[in-house]
């Protein structure tokens, strides 16, 4: 028997994992992180949200960054991938303004980075675009999306947001949206390059169980 998480046990089915909701108003993305790893491996705890927040957090903010996310996930013993062309901390000009500490942002930020690096997280220093979401889910390997809340859900305010895009079904792609109570939620794959990214700054982070990338 080939035990799970090799690659000779990967299929053609496609990918499914049963939605989770977030509990609190921050773990949009560790949550849509757990249910990508789940996808895999449904053994994972559902408490490990809490936990994978506090590997991931900007700690000057409750939000959760594309680098902490991959970093969680590679912890975990999955291979994670991270598209995003900014350099730096994310949302770092709403955390200024909401009076966030800059000093710790940047240093928590630098130091998060330097141990995604170390864990053999592949960082790539560019746009994702519909294309990269395509990609992902095609391949079996579910993906992290950063948007705006708003766009998912219009009682939403406009806010950074992970969703995760888990498959393709014809022109749809099939979302897991932690904010919703229940999933799972399907948008048109020729919306992708709206629904991508939240202001000046887009992220992906796609997940896999073996080196696909």
């Amino acid at each position: 028997m080939i035990p799970p998480g090799t690659a000779a046990d990967v299929s053609l089915a496609p990918l499914r994992v049963d939605h989770l909701r977030q509990e609190q108003g921050f773990t949009c993305g560790p949550v849509a992180l757990l249910m990508a790893m789940r996808a895999f491996r449904p053994e994972i705890p559902l408490p490990d949200a809490l936990a994978i927040w506090r590997e991931s957090t900007l700690v000057a903010s409750k939000a959760t960054s594309a680098e902490g996310l991959a970093l969680a996930a590679a912890r975990r013993g999955f291979h994670a991938r991270v598209l995003r062309e900014r350099i730096g901390p994310p949302f770092a000009e709403r955390i200024r303004g909401q009076g966030g500490e800059m000093p710790v942002l940047d240093a928590f930020f630098d130091d998060t980075l330097e141990r995604a690096r170390r864990a053999g997280v592949l960082i790539e220093r560019r746009a994702p675009a519909a294309a990269d979401v395509l990609t992902a889910v095609e391949g079996r390997t579910p993906c992290l999306m950063l948007t705006d809340a708003h766009r998912f859900d219009p009682e939403e305010s406009h806010i950074p947001h992970w969703v995760l895009a888990l498959r393709r079904e014809g022109d749809q792609i099939v979302f897991h949206d932690p904010q919703l109570p229940a999933g799972p939620t399907l948008r048109p794959a020729k919306a992708l390059d709206d629904l991508l990214g939240f202001q000046d700054d887009s992220a992906l982070v796609v997940v896999a169980p073996t080196q696909r990338f």
